[in-house]
């Protein structure tokens, strides 16, 4: 808010620079002028969508304490009826105790700050254990952004001193910009987290074929060629699904990952090989047998595997091997890239998914008949029931991992 005065001069001194205390007095009242600088329209809504992951916005500001109130109501990032205030003098006033304890719960708004005051803040907030990130774009901001675990700079317009002591430049000065950067970071953790969890199912059902085969007395069920077969139709293929699908905008409605929490976690180990290794392990053992019983090999009588000798001659081997790897690979990738329903239409990822398990069918049937691959890899080509029973164990594993989704909280 400025106000406007005026008062006549006299002609004599109208060149010379007059001093204010001379002439701050006898003046005419022109009026107010009031100047609006309202929040950005996306913003209201990128706070809520920190509120809603957990994520608590305060603000901390030289203004005047109505000015900061108005402003933090007007974006969100105050919504109680009774927000606390707390001034810069109020902040000098407590001891660390009676600040930790301000700042453990509620919309919180700091007023008139120096940069001492919001450096306080920061550091008592990491003393709390909390993951601290402070933007900014005035040199009095910088204090503030070292000491935070993440540090900001809003925009190219910010000083030249902030942009060097930030950790992250926006291009544009737009707190949208960083829950939009929180969004996809989630997303990328889950992705990869799930990327993890794929490849160690993948582990566990090719060292479930020598399992298998050395306790159930079954020949060998996969050979050195048929491993690698596993590791690209398994890990390469549907890592590509995976990284083009959409998030799950239910990330931003969980709260933050703890602090110091490893990125593959026991939670990863247990879905990966207790979980999707169970479902591909199972598919690929029961088509196996059933691919022994259509070639007369009775999977329950079939004397202990003793060497290679019995493998050359045993005919009926390809199918067997074949058909553990197809049901295996359907299950897994059934599992692992299972569509969300509560992720948005998407439909080129819904068309790269259907494209993903093309290509593994299309690559098994060109190994398994290119002349030049087949005596490499000992692939054969599957029966339509045996295709059919794939699809089966496809849809199954799915349905399986969405009911594990219901009921467990793990990332998905």
């Amino acid at each position: 808010m400025v106000a406007f005065a005026r008062r006549d001069l006299q002609s004599s001194s109208a060149h010379q620079v007059p001093q204010t205390d001379d002439i701050a007095h006898q003046l005419v009242f022109l009026g107010l002028m009031a100047a609006v600088d309202p929040p950005r329209q996306e913003v209201e809504e990128a706070i809520r969508a920190c509120h809603r992951a957990g994520i608590r916005t305060m603000m901390l500001t030289g203004d005047s304490m109505l000015g900061a109130e108005s402003v933090a109501r007007r974006c969100a990032l105050v919504e109680s009826s009774r927000a606390t205030t707390i001034t810069g003098i109020e902040l000098a006033k407590m001891d660390d105790a009676a600040l930790r304890e301000r700042l453990r719960v509620g919309d919180i708004v700091f007023a008139r700050m120096t940069p001492e005051h919001k450096v306080r803040v920061v550091e008592t907030l990491d003393a709390m254990g909390e993951v601290v990130l402070v933007t900014g774009g005035a040199a009095n901001d910088v204090p503030a952004i070292k000491a935070a675990d993440i540090g900001v700079a809003m925009g190219t317009s910010s000083s030249a001193a902030t942009r060097e002591a930030a950790d992250v430049i926006l291009e544009q000065d737009n707190f949208a910009t960083v829950a939009q950067a929180i969004a996809e970071g989630r997303s990328v953790e889950q992705r990869a987290r799930r990327l993890v969890a794929l490849n160690l199912a993948v582990t566990v059902i090719k060292l479930a074929a020598y399992v298998v085969a050395l306790t159930l007395g079954w020949p060998l069920l996969l050979t050195v060629g048929q491993l690698l077969v596993i590791d690209l139709l398994g890990g390469f293929l549907p890592a590509i699904a995976l990284g083009a699908g959409p998030s799950n905008p239910l990330l931003m409605q969980r709260r933050p990952r703890r602090s110091g929490r490893a990125l593959i976690d026991f939670r990863i180990y247990r879905i990966g090989y207790a979980w999707f290794g169970l479902l591909g392990t199972t598919a690929a053992v029961i088509a196996a047998a059933l691919m022994m019983l259509a070639t007369g090999f009775d999977p329950a009588g079939g004397g202990r595997f003793e060497g290679s000798s019995a493998l050359d001659h045993y005919s009926g081997y390809p199918n067997i091997a074949t058909a553990y790897l197809a049901a295996g690979l359907a299950a897994l990738v059934g599992a692992g890239l299972r569509l969300r329903s509560s992720a948005r239409p998407y439909p080129f990822g819904r068309a790269l998914f259907a494209l993903v398990l093309i290509g593994i069918a299309t690559t098994l049937v060109a190994i398994a008949r290119l002349p030049t691959l087949q005596p490499l890899v000992e692939l054969s080509s599957l029966p339509w029931w045996l295709w059919t029973v794939a699809v089966l164990c496809m849809l199954v594993a799915a349905l399986l991992e969405w009911g594990r989704q219901q009921v467990d909280h793990l990332p998905k």
